[in-house]
């Protein structure tokens, strides 16, 4: 198990993560400010109350989520129930293989992973049985291969 679910966190408590690795990110539209308001935005549409939002700043997306300072604090909170928001793949993961093995925990955890940029809930429609590789591309490329 990577990481142990904690007593934090109560049934329905919603998080958002954020996460730049550099200051130019805050003219690509991926500033913390950005990602928080449309973290907020989002909750408020769903009617949830976010419970706190973790914010990883000046970390590379290469580490993986567990080894992240606040990406850690964020799998220690997390337990039955809760929800996970974040604004886009590529601020939580930028490995194929750390996106599925975090995915499959919080799946087999009862917890739900919201991605904004794909549409939702990604740990129940199907989305990770199609693996969502992010093919490595420079930044000014984006988009996501889906792999069989």
């Amino acid at each position: 198990m990577l990481f142990a679910a904690s007593r934090l966190c109560h049934r329905w408590q919603v998080f958002g993560y954020c996460r730049v690795s550099t200051t130019e990110q805050a003219d690509d539209g991926v500033s913390l400010a950005a990602q928080k308001q449309q973290i907020a935005g989002y909750a408020m549409m769903k009617g949830w109350k976010l419970a706190d939002i973790f914010i990883e700043a000046g970390v590379s997306g290469s580490v993986p989520l567990a080894e992240r300072p606040e990406g850690h604090r964020l799998l220690q909170a997390v337990s039955k129930g809760a929800i996970v928001i974040t604004a886009k793949l590529d601020r939580m993961f930028r490995s194929a293989a750390d996106a599925l093995v975090t995915l499959e925990e919080l799946k087999r955890q009862g917890v739900a992973l919201h991605m904004i940029d794909l549409g939702g809930d990604v740990t129940g429609n199907g989305i990770s049985k199609m693996v969502f590789l992010r093919a490595r591309r420079p930044p000014w490329q984006s988009g996501i291969v889906l792999g069989f």
